[in-house]
């Protein structure tokens, strides 16, 4: 039948790899949900007509089920756009700006959406993805914190770029957390740790 075959489509073509573009998943999922309201329109089409024999029209189990899975990916792939708008906004903004604490609670947030939805997808790609990714930004949030220590002076500052091997102006406007990121400040966390500990003590 039309909902069989339109099922095991949608089985084969469902954007679950991780490296699929977003645009490209909403296209994908576009077009599966338009094929399930042509189908709908004919079952209602149908049973109109069979209603004149008193028979009713029997729900395939298959655009049900269609119907659950294609809304699971509009929800992953929302996540996974939502997610991608607010670390986008947070890698470009000045460094000494970050607001740490939303950022965590926001973080959290989205951790507690992946969560839910991992009884159902955990066997997506996009969605070990999603996890590994938010999981691995919520691990660097100490890393953040110690960073925008107010404590910390120029000598400390002196002491972390001699421990990198590398020279950067942590109060210049490129100083983003993408920079953070590049110049692999997260490789040194437990000095920066210590470093940010000490300052305190001072």
């Amino acid at each position: 039948s039309g909902c069989v075959d339109l099922y095991s489509s949608l089985t084969e073509q469902m954007p679950t790899e991780g490296e699929i573009k977003i645009e490209a998943a909403f296209e994908k999922i576009g077009e599966f949900q338009a094929q399930i309201k042509a189908v709908q329109e004919r079952k209602v089409g149908l049973k109109m007509g069979l209603d004149l024999f008193e028979t009713e029209l029997p729900e395939p189990k298959e655009l049900a089920k269609a119907e659950k899975d294609l809304k699971l990916a509009e929800d992953m792939w929302t996540l996974r756009k939502d997610w991608t708008a607010s670390f986008d906004s947070w890698k470009t903004g000045q460094f000494d700006k970050l607001d740490v604490e939303d950022m965590t609670n926001q973080a959290g947030q989205f951790t507690k959406k992946i969560g839910k939805l991992k009884r159902e997808i955990a066997r997506w790609d996009v969605w070990e993805l999603m996890q590994k990714t938010v999981r691995e930004f919520v691990d660097t949030m100490p890393l953040i914190t110690d960073l925008k220590n107010p404590a910390l002076r120029e000598r400390h500052w002196n002491d972390l770029k001699a421990e990198l091997h590398k020279d950067f102006d942590q109060t210049g406007v490129d100083f983003t957390l993408e920079k953070v990121f590049a110049i692999g400040l997260a490789t040194v966390a437990d000095f920066i740790g210590e470093l940010s500990s000490n300052a305190n003590k001072e």
